[in-house]
């Protein structure tokens, strides 16, 4: 993925994601506590860096899309044809 998309999402997205209820940590703790305390850290972590990972993709996608869009009603120009 283009460094660009990570600056952006770190930047933009990214705050505002965590103050919804689902991003927040305290709510992957809740439902980590389930499991054995010995594999809470490693669950953790693996999830945490799922939701980084799929949030990323998902708002470079967006963001690809919108641009995409934008492009097709011809107000941005189209410079992937060059």
């Amino acid at each position: 993925m283009k460094e660009i998309y990570e600056w952006l999402y770190d930047h933009y997205a990214e705050p505002v994601l965590n103050e919804k209820p689902l991003f927040q940590d305290q709510v992957l703790e809740e439902a980590l506590s389930a499991a054995p305390e010995d594999l809470r850290l490693r669950l953790f972590d693996q999830v945490a860096g799922l939701r980084l990972r799929w949030c990323t993709e998902a708002f470079a996608r967006g963001v690809q899309l919108g641009l995409a869009l934008e492009a097709e009603e011809g107000r941005v120009p189209d410079y992937r044809s060059r």
